[in-house]
This record gives structure tokens, C-alpha cells and sequence, in this order.
């Protein structure tokens, strides 16, 4: 199911969607186990959080493919792009929560922020990294970028 409010994309998905996106997530917790990896950056996760934040951040990559209408791959490798060469997903179960990047993100990339969680998600919207890895927004190591500033999936379809 899929509708737009106010620039605000809503996506409530099926069963099958989750069982399948939620598996990749997963997957990328045990192979991060196995690997050793340590999350980066200054937030503190308990380890346990480390399951739900991956599964929920690989079911927001595939809400995005899906309102985007392109096929998820759902990699696992670190670091890979996670649609297509460009687009990154950014995820928070807060649905007041701001784009939040990193030092380490690409100003050349477009980011999107998607919200919600359980199956019931809504794409905020997107912007270019050079737009928010400013000083204006630095918080620390990141850049909080105000939601109100994102731009819409129409907009997406529009920029070129």
C-alpha cells in the first residue's frame, strides 16, 4: 500500500516483505559478528540493539527500492551502495528524527531518511550529501540535517 501526504511517502508492507528484507538484515548481524566489526562512530548500542537496527535498517533499504520501483539486492558488504551506484538509506524508528550523516558520508551521494518501523514506514525524503555535510550542520562527528529541509520523492524523478 503506498500513498503520498504532504511530500510524505507511507508504505505499510506485507508479511512476505518483511520475513524477506528482515533476513538480509540478519545476515549482515552475523557476518558483523563474525567479522568482529565494531559500529562506528560516537553512539553507543547496546549489542543486542545491533539485531533490530540491522534488520530495520535493511527493511527501510527496501521500502526505498520499492516506492523508487528498482530491484533491492539486499548486499551485505560493508560499505556497499544501497540503491543503485548513489542513493544511501538512513533509518530511525523516530519519526521526528532528522538525516543524520557522518564525517565519513559521501557529499556526492544522495541520502534518504525513512521513518517508522514494524512494517509501517514513511520516507521523509532525501537530499545530496554536499547539502548536508556543512558547518552550519556539525554536530560532533555527524550532521543532523532538519527533515523539513528534505526533498520529495517527486523532486527525485525531477532533478535531472
Amino acid at each position: 500500500m503506498l500513498w503520498s501526504f504532504y511530500n510524505l511517502v507511507k508504505i505499510n508492507l506485507t508479511q512476505r516483505e518483511i520475513e524477506h528484507a528482515a533476513h538480509h538484515g540478519m545476515r549482515r548481524q552475523v557476518e558483523s559478528i563474525l567479522e568482529g566489526y565494531k559500529h562506528r562512530g560516537d553512539r553507543k548500542h547496546l549489542p543486542q540493539e545491533e539485531w533490530g537496527n540491522h534488520i530495520e535498517a535493511a527493511i527501510s533499504e527496501f521500502v526505498m527500492c520499492k516506492v523508487l520501483n528498482v530491484h533491492w539486492s539486499g548486499v551485505t558488504e560493508m560499505r556497499a551502495v544501497d540503491i543503485g551506484y548513489t542513493d544511501e538509506v538512513r533509518w530511525s524508528p523516530n519519526h521526528n528524527y532528522n538525516l543524520l550523516l557522518s564525517n565519513r558520508d559521501d557529499k556526492k551521494k544522495i541520502y534518504w531518511l525513512v521513518t517508522g518501523y514494524h512494517g509501517e514506514y514513511v520516507v521523509q525524503g532525501w537530499a545530496y550529501g554536499y547539502q548536508v555535510l556543512r558547518d552550519q550542520y556539525c554536530k560532533g562527528t555527524y550532521y543532523i540535517y532538519p527533515k523539513e529541509k528534505l526533498r520529495s520523492v517527486e523532486e527525485y524523478y525531477d532533478r535531472n
